[in-house]
């Protein structure tokens, strides 16, 4: 059978399998998915088998794609392939003909999600519904008399329903609607709003039946105990375990909310608990907004005094609800320090308090009072006080015309006065002036005369005795820098004049604007090249350039009128008008998934970490939350946010940092696919972490809102102050991610840090995180760029290249030594495979006049070798003893230093 070529070149007969079937799908009697073609009977497979007979001429059509959920065709096998997988994995003793597939396909429509509920409930309401829901066994109930009825109507002989039939239907009626109405106890308390206590359990805590104690709980119903002072109480026995009963349904609450417990009471008989221990408790247990339980709070406690105690009321204290808690249920416990006896709680009346605190409210009948001129003052007294204020705020002159009857008070009745007052005043003024002029805090005359000496008679600074050193040196200080930054602009000489370095410099600008200017053009066409790429059937493919005269607004699709089209080259940026501030525009555009990706290309501005930007995508529509790129003129970090108007609170993702140079034209990418999440600067992937921060659905697929900072930063004494931008944007990609399809077996790992590293000596493996990104990878070789591995699941013989950039030599003169590239296979100390070998060397000659070092400066061979499945590779090193300088680094496009690993044919197959 002809070979295929190791590059995926095409040519020569064609492949046929094994037998020379030439229609069965490509790789279906592999080794590795022989036994899932066979055996793997689950609805996606089924489903995927669906779509490989397809012909995709039928995707542009109006059934759509198969593999598609939202189309008709979609829809359809769906459907079939759940029905198909319910059949073929049920039990054969169910299926002795097609009369039994009714029941399996009602079985799997009552498995379709909201289907399916409304199956159950068709049960309840014609009482075959066995299941415990407690609303829909309330519904069972409820019917019951009319099913009779209606069965009596049929002619069937089921007799008329009794009255404590009835009865206990529209009872179980009852506590439905009870249950539903516990459930806004929590927040729409009525305590919050008048000086009235309401039972947050609607007296679950009288526990007046065994319905009261939660099933399975340590503690039970005691209906020979009543409380202490209504109903009922519960019971449990010590072990010396933590015994703990919860009311099975929190309520909601809120930040600074306080909880309270009344009438709480507990009794024991034949007690013996360890000193200490308060093990008789009562308390809250509060949960997040996910619903995670949080730490108990105990807010009352006994330590039993005796072996037995009748009913004793806790002393029971406020608890403040905390930040981060969204839900609280009360709860009882009976700890472990207690070792023997019978316990006893009643009466646990849980409520809210909502009336302000007293210190909150103290002084205020005084305050009022005193405001209304009479004790015990209403509002009416209260505004014949104010009435004296007139329309422009200010007090009626006749208001204060007492003021006349207060005579002049002379002068010199207030004895030394005037003199007093004018002798501190001179003297002060005339030290202030001495400090100023001396230059030191209480300054003499000698001081003064110091400082003004090298003046002239008119008052200038005097050439000759003054700064003359000083400005000779400056000017020649200024001479030497302007020539220096004129070389350094191309202009060479020396000597030039002003108008010859501000010509150069200003031609230098020009052409830097325009090339970043096409490198911002190119990387947007780049990225929506991009977009397409990874745009999912039907999903989103959207890329926006901006452009247009200076101030115009940004395109339709953005909701905003802060950010316009800046400058010469149409980016979009902050409007000229506006001040420091904060300034969003939101974008209509929703991808069809929760696999998004986000493409970015810097404009001109940015320069400061005070002026940051935000790109958000995984939004809902108001782009109130989701997920966030965020950058400024050194960083990328990717994240989640919360946004309320122009106040936005960013949350990086751990590990979710990058930090290097970043510019005009500069491309940014990140995408996710679940909750993995990459990003990517110029093509390099440069991090991948993992976050379960961000909300997923459909309602939360809006992206392509952008958050942009304007801001005034002091530079410090000298430099003034410097408003800064953040960037503008070029150009906005938003696409549905789907991971990049490679053909063939093959994967590359590639160092795009220039910075030196320094390997040792012999026999040596890479160091751990030498390589920084994963530029290419197929499934079924696994990439750790930690390690510097790559693990084969496939087995054959494969290609293997290493390619170091380096700088290895000696110092030892008269000297050569040799380095070599090596592959390890499974080993980090045993070389597998060697390169050709690269010679460095030192001479001198024997009157010192000539010093020759030949370095080496790349490593670089190809291997073939053979690996089996689950073998591990990795690069490395032989170097001689005598190298004393041996540095290996990389290069940022990552074409220098790279390790690739490609398999070269499918002889498995």
């Amino acid at each position: 059978m002809p070979q295929a070529h190791p590059e995926g070149i095409s040519g020569g007969t064609p492949v046929t399998t094994p037998g020379g079937v030439p229609n069965l799908p490509v790789g279906a009697l592999t080794v590795g998915t022989l036994a899932d073609r066979l055996q793997n009977l689950t609805q996606s497979a089924m489903r995927a088998r669906a779509g490989e007979r397809m012909p995709a001429i039928f995707n542009s059509s109006t059934g759509g794609n198969i593999m598609n959920d939202l189309s008709p065709f979609g829809i359809i096998a769906a459907i079939w392939a759940g029905f198909n997988s319910h059949v073929a994995q049920a039990d054969p003793n169910d299926i002795n003909g097609p009369d039994d597939l009714p029941g399996l396909l009602l079985d799997f429509i009552e498995g379709l999600p909201v289907i399916g509920q409304f199956v159950t409930l068709l049960e309840a309401i014609a009482g075959t519904y066995d299941g415990d829901d407690e609303t829909l066994l309330a519904i069972q109930q409820i019917f019951m008399p009319i099913r009779k009825l209606l069965q009596l109507v049929s002619g069937q002989n089921v007799g008329l329903p009794t009255v404590e039939e009835i009865v206990s239907g529209w009872e179980q009626l009852g506590d439905a609607l009870g249950h539903a109405v516990s459930e806004f106890a929590g927040i729409l308390s009525v305590s919050r709003i008048g000086d009235v206590i309401q039972d947050l359990i609607n007296g679950a805590g009288d526990f007046l039946n065994a319905g009261s104690v939660s099933p399975g709980s340590p503690w039970s119903w005691d209906s020979l105990m009543p409380g202490r002072l209504r109903g009922g109480s519960i019971r449990a026995t010590a072990n010396g375990t933590d015994q703990v009963m919860r009311k099975d349904e929190p309520f909601e609450v809120f930040e600074g909310q306080v909880l309270k417990i009344k009438d709480a009471s507990a009794r024991w008989t034949g007690a013996s608990a360890s000193a200490g221990t308060n093990p008789v408790k009562i308390g809250w247990t509060p949960f997040d907004a996910a619903g995670t339980a949080l730490p108990d709070v105990i807010v009352a406690s006994f330590q039993p005094s005796g072996d037995s105690a009748g009913w004793l009321p806790f002393t029971v204290s406020d608890w403040a609800v905390p930040a981060g808690v969204k839900y609280a249920t009360p709860l009882v416990i009976l700890g472990a320090g207690a070792t023997a006896g019978n316990y006893w709680i009643s009466n646990v009346l849980p409520y809210a308090a909502g009336l302000l605190p007293d210190h909150l409210v103290d002084g205020l009948r005084d305050a009022l009072d005193e405001i209304g001129g009479v004790v015990g003052a209403t509002v009416t007294d209260i505004r014949t006080r104010l009435a004296a204020i007139t329309a422009d705020g200010k007090i009626d002159a006749a208001e204060l015309e007492n003021l006349a009857n207060i005579g002049e008070i002379a002068v010199g009745k207030i004895t030394g006065l005037v003199e007093q007052l004018a002798a501190y005043a001179l003297k002060s003024a005339v030290q202030t002036f001495m400090d100023t002029v001396g230059g030191t805090v209480g300054a003499s005359m000698t001081d003064v005369f110091n400082r003004l000496s090298k003046l002239s008679a008119t008052g200038q600074i005097n050439g000759a005795t003054g700064i003359s050193g000083a400005l000779n040196e400056a000017q020649t200080g200024v001479n030497a820098v302007r020539d220096a930054i004129a070389n350094g602009l191309g202009l060479l000489g020396s000597g030039l004049t002003n108008l010859q370095v501000q010509n150069q410099a200003t031609l230098t600008a020009q052409i830097a604007a325009q090339a970043a200017a096409a490198a911002a053009a190119a990387n947007a066409q780049l990225a929506k090249s991009q977009g397409q790429q990874n745009a999912a059937g039907g999903g989103l493919n959207y890329t926006t350039v901006f452009g247009g005269a200076d101030g115009a607004a940004l395109p339709a699709e953005f909701t905003g009128s802060d950010l316009k089209v800046r400058g010469n080259n149409g980016y979009a940026g902050i409007a000229a008008s506006k001040p420091d501030g904060t300034y969003v525009v939101t974008c209509n555009k929703q991808c069809s998934t929760d696999d998004q990706s986000l493409a970015v290309v810097l404009g001109d501005q940015g320069g400061s970490p005070s002026a940051p930007e935000y790109h958000l995508f995984h939004s809902d529509s108001g782009y109130t939350a989701g997920a966030c790129l965020k950058i400024d003129n050194g960083n990328a970090t990717i994240g989640s946010y919360t946004r309320s108007g122009a106040s936005i609170t960013f949350t990086a993702f751990p590990g979710g940092a990058w930090s290097g140079a970043l510019g005009q034209g500069s491309l940014l990418e990140v995408h996710n696919v679940g909750t993995t999440w990459t990003l990517a600067i110029n093509g390099n992937t440069v991090l991948s972490v993992t976050s379960s921060a961000v909300t997923f659905g459909a309602s939360t697929r809006y992206g392509g809102g952008v958050v942009m900072v304007r801001a005034t930063v002091n530079l410090g004494w000298f430099q003034g102050t410097v408003t800064y931008d953040s960037f503008r944007v070029a150009s906005i990609t938003l696409s549905d991610y789907i991971d990049p399809i490679y053909l063939g077996s093959g994967a590359t790992m590639a160092r795009t840090s220039a910075t030196n590293v320094t390997i040792a000596t012999g026999t040596t493996v890479l160091p751990n995180s030498f390589y920084s990104v994963v530029q290419s990878a197929t499934p079924d070789i696994a990439c750790n760029l930690t390690n510097g591995t790559m693990t084969v699941s496939l087995s054959g013989w494969y290609l293997a290249k290493l390619s170091t950039k380096s700088n290895i030599f000696t110092n030892s003169t008269n000297s050569s030594g040799q380095a070599t590239p090596a592959i390890f296979i499974n080993s980090t100390t045993v070389v597998s495979k060697l390169g050709l070998p690269q010679q460095y060397s030192r001479s001198n000659s024997s009157d010192g006049s000539v010093d020759l070092t030949i370095p080496v400066l790349s490593l670089s061979d190809s291997f073939v070798i053979y690996l089996n499945a689950g073998d591990v590779v990795r690069g490395g090193q032989v170097l001689g003893s005598n190298a004393s300088t041996r540095q290996v680094t990389g290069d940022s496009a990552g074409t220098a230093t790279l390790l690739s690993l490609a398999l070269l044919n499918r002889s498995q197959i």
